[in-house]
């Protein structure tokens, strides 16, 4: 549903924003079905269970990761300098936070 969506999408997203702990796929199968479609994207994955060691288990990297809980500084923090170093103009999200609690 997820992926669908950001199929889609008419304008791509800047950033894409996932949790880890989704289904029927994870945020890790999210970001490697997207970035095939979008090579620019920029991505943030968290998650209140799995850390960054899981990471290796995945050919994509998250751009960033973030672990739960969070302030929304941080976000707003990781999100800049995310999308700083993409040289990306303006700010198109999608937020795809399905599952997340």
């Amino acid at each position: 549903m997820a992926f669908r969506a950001f199929i889609e999408e008419e304008r791509k997203p800047a950033l894409l924003l996932t949790d880890f702990a989704m289904t029927p796929i994870n945020g890790m199968e999210l970001i490697e079905q997207c970035k095939p479609h979008h090579p620019h994207l920029r991505t943030i994955l968290y998650s209140g269970n799995a850390g960054e060691e899981i990471l290796h288990q995945y050919s994509v990297k998250p751009d960033a990761f973030l672990r739960k809980p969070f302030l929304p500084r941080a976000l707003l923090a990781l999100v800049q300098k995310t999308l700083d170093n993409s040289g990306a103009v303006g700010l198109s999200l999608l937020l795809l936070l399905l599952g997340s609690g």
